[in-house]
C-alpha cells in the first residue's frame, strides 16, 4: 500500500470515529438539502459558498484539534513516506470528507431534477463549484 492511501485510509478511519466531524457532515448535507427546498439553484449557489467554506474550515480545524490532543501528528511525522505523501493523503480524506456533505444532500437535489424543477446542467455545475472551493477552503 502507498503512503498516500495508507494516510488517506487513516484519516478517514480517524473523521468516522470523531462525532464532531460527523455532526459537522451532517450539517453540511443540511444545510445543502435545506438550500434546495425552493427548488431553486440560486439558493443553492447562496448559501453553499458560505457553508462549504465553514464546513472545510469546521473540518480542518477539528481534525488538527483532535491529532493535536492525541499526540498522532508526532508518530505521523515519524512515519517512513515523505512529506508529501502525507500532505496528499490528509488533503484527499479531508477533501472527501467534505464532499460527503454535499452527496447525502444529492436526494433532494435528484427529486428536483426529475419532476423537473430544476436544470440538471445548472445544478451540476452548481455541486461541482462547491466540491473545488471544498478542496481550496
Amino acid at each position: 500500500m502507498s503512503a498516500v492511501a495508507a494516510v488517506f485510509l487513516r484519516e478517514m478511519q480517524a473523521g468516522l470515529r470523531d462525532r464532531a466531524t460527523l455532526a459537522g457532515v451532517a450539517l453540511l448535507a443540511l444545510a445543502f438539502g435545506l438550500s434546495g427546498a425552493d427548488a431553486n439553484v440560486s439558493g443553492f449557489a447562496t448559501v453553499a459558498p458560505f457553508a462549504a467554506g465553514l464546513g472545510a474550515v469546521w473540518l480542518g480545524v477539528r481534525a488538527w484539534a483532535q491529532e493535536w490532543r492525541s499526540g498522532s501528528g508526532d508518530g505521523l511525522l515519524a512515519a517512513p513516506a515523505r512529506l508529501w505523501a502525507l500532505t496528499v493523503g490528509k488533503f484527499l480524506a479531508h477533501w472527501m470528507q467534505f464532499s460527503a456533505g454535499l452527496v447525502f444532500s444529492a436526494p433532494v437535489w435528484i427529486a428536483h431534477v426529475i419532476t423537473g424543477a430544476l436544470d440538471a446542467a445548472a445544478l451540476a455545475t452548481c455541486a461541482l463549484g462547491v466540491v473545488l472551493l471544498g478542496g481550496a477552503c
